[in-house]
C-alpha cells in the first residue's frame, strides 16, 4: 500500500497502472533505462577522447583560448578608456613611485642597531611624564640618536671619523616598538663604523645656492660645506670633514637653507655662543674647519642649532674686537615672548625654552654666555631651535632616554624662561637613566589619540 500511494502521488498513475508497475519484474525495469545509459556512456567516452586530444595539441589549445577570449570580449567588451602609449613615451617605474611618503621616526642605538617607526607609535603625553618604552635594547646597548623624516627622504649617516653614507629612509626596515632593530651593516653601512649623526634630506626640496651642511666636532671644530656636494654619495661613503686631531670626533650635522642664518653652539659648561653663519666660509668636503668656540680645559661641545633666516643679524652690532674679548656675560635682558626659541634639554630630563633674543650675536671663537643654571651632577644633553614652523600648527618634541624610554609632548608645554633659569621637568626618568636624543617634528606629523 505504501508503494502504491507513492507512485500515485509522484507520477499521477491510475490504480491499474500502479498495479501493473508493481507486478513488473526488476529486470524489466532496468531494461527500460539500458538504452539511455549506453547512449550517455558513449557520449562521455567521446568527450574524454576529445579533451585528451586537446591537451596533447598546443596549437589547438591556443585556438580554443583565442575563441573563448573573443567570445567573452564580444559579450562583455567595452571601448578602451585609457590611451596606449609607445615605448618612447613610457616612463621608468621606480621603487619610490610605489611608496607612500609618510612620516617616520628613525632610531639608532649605540651598538649600531637601527629601526624605523611611525610617530603614532608613541602617543602624546603630558610634560613631565615617564613616556613608554621605545623598544627592547640588547645587552649593554643604549639609545643614541633619533630623527624625524619622510619615507622618501635621503638619510645621511655621518661617522665619528667624518665619513658620510647615504640610505633612503624606506630602505631602513620598519619595525615594531618592541623590536631591537636591524644592524647598520644590513643597510649598506660598513661594520665597525660608529655613526654619530643622522641628517634627513627631503627629495621634494630643490637644492638652492645657499643650502649648506654645518658640521661640529666634540672639540669645537666648525665647518660649512655646500649641500650639493652630498647629493651623490657612493655606497662606500665619502669624506665629509677632515678632523684636525686624532682625539676629535664629528658629532653634529645640520642643514642651513638661508644666507642670513645664524648658528648657536653650546659647550659642556652650559655656555652658548651665537654667530652669523656667513662669517664661516664654505669649504670643500675634504677640508678641515675653523674654531667655533674658545673652550676651557676639560670643556667640550654638547650641541649646536641653526637659526634659519635670522633677522636679528642685521639689527645686531657685532663687536669688531678680537675673538678673545667675547667673554661671557651674566647680564640678562628682559624676556620677550617670540616665536623662535632655543630648546635646551638636560640629561636628567629637565628643559626650558629661551628666546633667541637673549643671546647676543658675537664673533666666532668667543667664550659665549651662560645659558642654563644646571643642578649638581646634571649636564646638557641636546639643544634645538623651535618655533621655525610657519604653518601655525605648532611642534612636537620627542625625547629618547639611554634605556630606550620615549616621550612625545608639545613644545609649547615647555615654559619660556631666562638663560639662568633651571627649567622644568620634561621627561620623568628611571634610576640611572639619562636623556640621549631629541627629535622635533611638526604637529601635523602627529596623530592625536
Amino acid at each position: 500500500k505504501d508503494a502504491t500511494g507513492k507512485l500515485v502521488d509522484a507520477y499521477g498513475l491510475s490504480p491499474k497502472q500502479t498495479e501493473a508497475v508493481l507486478a513488473m519484474p526488476l529486470r524489466r525495469l532496468t531494461g527500460l533505462e539500458k538504452g539511455k545509459l549506453e547512449s550517455e556512456h558513449a557520449e562521455l567516452q567521446a568527450t574524454v577522447s576529445d579533451l585528451q586530444n586537446l591537451l596533447g595539441d598546443d596549437a589547438r589549445v591556443l585556438a580554443v583560448l583565442k575563441e573563448e577570449a573573443l567570445a567573452v570580449a564580444q559579450k562583455h567588451g567595452n571601448p578602451r578608456r585609457s590611451e596606449m602609449m609607445g615605448l618612447d613615451h613610457a616612463e621608468e617605474l621606480e621603487e619610490e613611485s610605489l611608496i607612500e611618503n609618510s612620516d617616520n621616526l628613525v632610531v639608532l642605538s649605540e651598538q649600531g642597531y637601527i629601526k624605523r617607526m611611525p610617530p603614532s607609535t608613541f602617543t602624546e603625553h603630558k610634560r613631565g611624564t615617564r613616556g613608554k618604552s621605545g623598544g627592547r635594547l640588547r645587552e649593554n646597548d643604549t639609545m643614541m640618536k633619533m630623527v624625524h623624516c619622510k619615507s622618501l627622504d635621503q638619510v645621511l649617516f655621518f661617522s665619528e671619523r667624518g665619513i658620510v653614507y647615504s640610505v633612503k629612509a624606506f630602505q631602513i626596515p620598519e619595525s615594531s616598538r618592541q623590536s631591537s632593530g636591524t644592524p647598520l651593516v644590513q643597510i649598506g653601512i660598513p661594520a665597525g663604523e660608529e655613526i654619530t649623526a643622522m641628517m634627513p634630506l627631503s627629495a621634494s626640496l630643490p637644492v638652492e645656492e645657499h643650502d649648506c651642511l654645518v658640521m661640529l666636532t666634540m672639540q669645537g671644530l666648525l665647518k660649512k660645506t655646500q649641500l650639493s656636494a652630498f647629493r651623490a654619495v657612493r655606497q662606500s661613503g665619502i669624506v665629509a670633514i677632515k678632523l684636525a686631531s686624532d682625539g676629535d670626533a664629528l658629532r653634529w650635522v645640520q642643514r642651513s637653507s638661508s644666507s642670513s642664518s645664524s648658528l648657536l653652539v653650546i659647550s659642556s659648561a652650559a655656555k652658548a655662543l651665537r654667530m652669523p653663519l656667513k662669517d664661516v666660509r664654505p669649504t670643500g668636503r675634504v677640508a678641515s674647519g675653523v674654531s667655533a668656540m674658545r673652550l676651557e680645559e676639560d670643556e667640550h661641545m654638547v650641541g649646536m642649532a641653526v637659526i634659519e633666516q635670522d633677522t636679528a643679524q642685521a639689527e645686531s652690532n657685532i663687536s669688531e674686537s678680537s675673538p678673545s674679548s667675547n667673554d661671557e656675560s651674566d647680564t640678562e635682558e628682559p624676556i620677550h615672548l617670540e616665536q623662535k626659541c632655543l630648546l635646551l634639554i638636560t640629561e636628567k630630563g629637565k628643559g626650558k625654552r629661551v628666546p633667541l633674543s637673549a643671546f647676543k650675536t658675537q664673533r666666532r671663537a668667543g667664550k659665549g654666555a651662560k645659558c642654563y643654571n644646571l643642578d649638581s651632577g646634571d649636564s646638557l644633553a641636546t639643544v634645538q631651535v623651535v618655533g621655525q614652523q610657519e604653518d601655525g600648527l605648532g611642534e612636537m618634541v620627542c625625547l629618547g632616554s639611554q634605556n630606550g624610554v620615549v616621550n612625545r609632548c608639545r613644545v609649547d608645554a615647555i615654559s619660556i624662561q631666562s638663560r639662568t633659569a633651571k627649567g622644568v621637568q620634561v621627561l620623568k626618568l628611571g634610576e640611572g637613566d639619562i636623556v640621549r636624543t631629541v627629535a622635533i617634528m611638526a604637529a601635523e606629523a602627529s596623530i592625536d589619540e
